[in-house]
């Protein structure tokens, strides 16, 4: 804000003295506010007009008037300056508010997401519980915690046990019925001192076969593969488990993406080896946005131990992703609506012919339906297919993550 009291007219008519024709001329700081450099220029400016009428030839009233004009107009000036500050200074609180109001939205948004993984894990353990029959005070403090323990118990994967299954699929496109009913036939467990933990079926007439110890699977995938009976039929193969990914929310979009690993691996003692950039998402918050990277499991428990990282002068929030492919064309998983041949699908009863704002029909989920039909189930149906406590859902999430590679 500028205060400038001018002296009386009276001591503006006399000549200015030398100290303040050199400070009209004299530049304070190269680095002075507006309103400074306003104040500096527009006493040089009136130190000037004072030489001048000293050194002119016209009578004292006509310096007066000169004055009193300039003296007018100055103040005007400043006091219209002093409003443009308080302008200025009213938008810079809006725009301080408004961006804390976009850093709440966002977390809210996250929030919200993770309370959307963690009905889905919960609804994960009560399905457990429930298929080995535990009682309802076990399920209870099994699924019993607050937000922040729910949290970090599913933030954080567990070392697995080890699994050890045989993928077997047929060469000429038989059934898993079939492919089945070949095994049992073929192979006798134990002539090969195999224990045969689970059979179970798989997409594209395979068969999963698990199997107690290493050298169990090692067998039992030699006989199948040079058995004379089943080598032209059927093959047999390890499942390829894949690599985890986290997503860090809220970079900045201009970050340049050649360096963002290097720079988590410099703030975050974590290998950048162990680090692959997949893909960006955009962000709700305007120049933000989120990365998808692939880690190695080292630097995915390194990372989500933290579960915020450091990046530049920012402190971004790390979560594991694990999202099923999932076409939001005709509403199924395993692939993508660029991919997809289907007709586009309600995601609210299932059927074809109109969008979900359209549908006045009875609510009804397409992938509990398929798993019920094709492997003769009961599961609940009464949801949309995007609800998060969705059974299909759930076993997608489950089937994701024990197809990741965690130690």
């Amino acid at each position: 804000m500028i205060e400038v009291n001018f002296p009386e007219l009276d001591t503006l008519l006399c000549s200015p003295t030398k100290e303040e024709m050199d400070s009209a001329i004299k530049i304070v700081s190269t680095h002075s506010s507006p309103f400074e450099e306003l104040s500096l220029r527009t006493m040089a400016a009136m130190t000037k007009i004072r030489t001048t009428l000293s050194r002119a030839k016209v009578t004292k009233s006509n310096k007066r008037g000169v004055l009193e004009g300039a003296t007018a107009l100055l103040a005007l000036l400043y006091e219209q300056a002093n409003e443009i500050g308080t302008l200025n200074a009213k938008v810079a609180l809006m725009e301080a508010k408004s961006s804390e109001v976009e850093d709440l939205r966002e977390q809210c948004s996250l929030l919200k997401v993770e309370k959307a993984r963690l009905q889905e894990e919960n609804a994960s353990l009560v399905q457990a519980a429930s298929r080995q029959n535990s009682s309802p005070p076990a399920q209870a403090q099994t699924t019993k915690g607050t937000f922040a323990d729910q949290v970090k118990k599913w933030s954080l994967p567990k070392k697995q046990k080890p699994k050890f299954v045989s993928l077997n699929y047929p060469k000429d496109g038989e059934t898993s019925e079939e492919v089945t009913a070949q095994l049992y036939t073929s192979i006798a467990p134990s002539k090969f001192n195999i224990n045969v933990k689970n059979v179970k079926k798989l997409q594209n007439g395979g068969v999963a076969v698990e199997c107690s110890t290493e050298d169990q699977l090692r067998k039992i995938m030699s006989e199948i593969n040079t058995n004379k009976d089943l080598q032209d039929k059927l093959v047999a193969k390890r499942p390829v488990l894949k690599l985890p990914k986290v997503i860090i929310y809220d970079v900045d979009v201009n970050f340049p993406r050649e360096h963002l690993l290097q720079t988590i691996s410099q703030q975050n003692e974590v290998d950048v080896n162990q680090m692959k950039i997949l893909f960006q998402i955009k962000s709700r918050t305007k120049d933000r946005c989120h990365w998808v990277l692939e880690t190695e499991p080292e630097a995915l428990r390194q990372l989500l131990k933290v579960r915020k990282i450091a990046l530049e002068w920012s402190r971004l929030t790390v979560r594991e992703f694990r999202r099923p492919t999932k076409c939001y064309k005709c509403c199924r998983y395993g692939h993508i609506s660029t991919n997809c041949k289907e007709e586009e699908t309600c995601p609210r009863c299932g059927e074809n012919g109109h969008k979900r704002a359209d549908c006045d029909k009875e609510v009804n989920c397409i992938n509990c339906a398929d798993l019920n039909k094709k492997f003769q189930l009961s599961l609940d149906v009464k949801h949309d297919s995007t609800d998060p406590n969705c059974e299909a859902h759930i076993r997608k999430m489950k089937q994701l993550r024990n197809r990741t590679k965690y130690v």
